[in-house]
Order: structure tokens, then sequence, then C-alpha cells
């Protein structure tokens, strides 16, 4: 309450008649999210801050797994999979009016919502809010570009799994055992361009981590 306090008298003394009460509605949602989801005062980051990356990875996937399991694209490969996609993704937190798709432009990567809300609409009309928590899965399933159906914007601050698109193709053209069940990684030769994702040569030494065999046996 006090952090509060010291972070609304700035916002008023900001300037003569103080920020616009929209930035200041945003400024406090965003600031509340974050500290609803102990990324402003969690003590526990002190000490995970020392655990080495193997175990962060394992964490990380723990804590994201159910979410991205529901990508149609996950469930018809090897478990495995999401490992390696939870452990290239990024985590964000974004305020209230973010944009993170706009109809008809190039979708650079999928989106799944883990708090918070979207709001959803098109040039046919409004389609409400967070008809679904997944934006722009087609893009991963193939290297050409694609666009995205919708303009997607976030109503309340929200957290969100960004998997970028050009990640995910370099990713999964690393692992021999997922061609079978990805059409465009067939279609892969070393140091080829596709479409808009530039796909860089196999590299065997790049999956010697031990976390993954960790989660995997």
């Amino acid at each position: 309450d006090d952090d509060m306090a010291q972070v609304r008298m700035y916002m008023r003394n900001l300037k003569e008649g103080g920020a616009s009460d929209k930035l200041q509605a945003s400024v406090k949602s965003f600031l509340k999210h974050m500290y609803d989801q102990r990324k402003t005062h969690a003590k526990e980051n002190t000490m995970l801050q020392y655990l080495p990356p193997s175990l962060l990875s394992q964490l990380k996937y723990e804590r994201l797994n159910k979410t991205l399991n529901k990508l149609e694209i996950l469930q018809g490969l090897p478990s495995k999979a999401a490992y390696h996609v939870s452990d290239m993704c990024e985590i964000r937190d974004i305020p209230p009016g973010t944009h993170i798709a706009i109809q008809d432009r190039t979708a650079e990567a999928c989106w799944l919502l883990l708090s918070g809300r979207l709001h959803f609409s098109s040039c046919d009309g409004d389609l409400g809010v967070t008809p679904t928590d997944i934006v722009d899965p087609e893009c991963l399933r193939e290297t050409k570009a694609t666009v995205s159906p919708y303009t997607v914007s976030a109503i309340t601050a929200a957290e969100l799994i960004r998997i970028d698109k050009a990640k995910f193709v370099q990713t999964m053209s690393q692992h021999d055992e997922f061609k079978h069940y990805l059409d465009f990684l067939e279609e892969i030769d070393q140091g080829i361009e596709l479409g808009s994702v530039a796909v860089t040569a196999h590299r065997p030494e790049m999956e010697t981590m031990a976390a993954t065999a960790a989660i995997m046996s």
C-alpha cells in the first residue's frame, strides 16, 4: 500500500494536473497484476536465482506444460516436444490496451493466455472477450508467412506465453524425431530459407541438455 501510494503521488505530480486518468488506470492495473502474480515481492526469487539453468528449465516446464499442451500442434507430437517449446518460449506481462495481433498482418508468434482477459475483433464484427485463450496458433504450422485472422488486445493486464515462430521452427528442426509429425520439417534442408523463416543446419550438440534427459526419463 505504501509503495502504491508513492506511485499515485508520482503520477499526480508528473505534470500540471497530473497524468491522464487513462494512463493512471493502466499503470495501477498493471502494477496490481504484477503484485498478484508475485512478481514484485516474491522472496523465493532471491533463492531461485542460484539454481542452475537445467533446474530452472524444469521448473518452467512444470508451470507451462498444461497450457502449452492446449496447442493442437503439440498434442500430436512426442511429449518431450512441449519441454523444448517451454525452454524457448517467453513469458510476457502486458498492460491493458496492448495489441498482440492485428488482423491481416503477418503473425510472428503464437500467444497463450495465462492470466487476464483478451478482446478479439475483426472487420466482420466484435467477437467479444476471450473467446479463446490461444492467438495465432496457425503460424506455427508452416514456414511461409501467415496472417492474423483477428485483432487481439488485452482489456486487463495479462500474462502470456509467447512462442516465436522462427524460434519454434528452429527448435523443431533440430530434432529428427519430430520430422515424422511436422510436414514443414520434411521440406527443410540444411541452410535453405523457406518462406519467412531461415533455418540453419542441425546441430546435435544442442541436444545435450541434462534437463531434457531428466524430464523425459
